[in-house]
């Protein structure tokens, strides 16, 4: 719960700027929030945020920022193509919109690989969420946290060096990205 000038409200943290909150209301509209005007409570959610957010240690500056949304009630994104240069460093923004958890597995790209990792995730059984749906499989090459209903994760990747063919995006049940242009993941 937020709170601006009396007016209290629901929204999820959409990013931190200098020393602006952006926010992301439940209707679809952003509030920005000085942070000095934040209680200690909210402070220590907004700290934890960007800790949970912020690129790995090295990574250095995003040669690309992929914002992904989810579709209300879908099982899909709004996007079902990802196309970035090989060995591209990347920032995916995921705002998940819906009422369930998201996340995001890019595979490998054989026409199996999909259904082997979602097949894999759907047997960690009573282990899913603690391990956020994400197998241990071979053919997975990059997981996103998941994100909580009406939230947004902010998640790091480096593509493949290898120029190839598009790689599976995985939701809850396996879909393949379409297979056009020349850089892919």
């Amino acid at each position: 719960m937020w709170a601006l000038d009396g007016d209290s409200f629901q929204a999820s943290i959409r990013a931190v700027e200098g020393e602006k909150l952006a926010l992301r209301l439940e209707d679809g509209s952003s509030r920005e929030l000085a942070l000095a005007k934040l209680t200690e409570a909210q402070k220590k959610l907004v700290k934890s945020w960007v800790h949970m957010n912020r690129p790995p240690d090295g990574f250095g500056k995003p040669d690309r920022v992929i914002r992904l949304q989810t579709l209300q009630g879908q099982m899909r994104y709004d996007q079902e193509e990802i196309i970035v240069p090989p060995g591209a460093k990347v920032r995916l923004e995921m705002l998940n919109i819906d009422d369930m958890h998201h996340n995001l597995i890019l595979c490998t790209s054989d026409s199996a690989s999909g259904m082997e990792v979602a097949q894999a995730a759907w047997a960690l059984g009573g282990e899913g969420f603690e391990k956020e749906w994400i197998p241990d499989h071979p053919k997975v090459l990059f997981a996103s946290r998941m994100a909580n209903p009406h939230s947004m994760v902010h998640s790091y990747f480096t593509a493949p060096e290898k120029e190839g063919k598009s790689l599976c995006l995985y939701i809850a049940r396996p879909r393949r990205l379409h297979e056009r242009g020349a850089s892919r993941s």
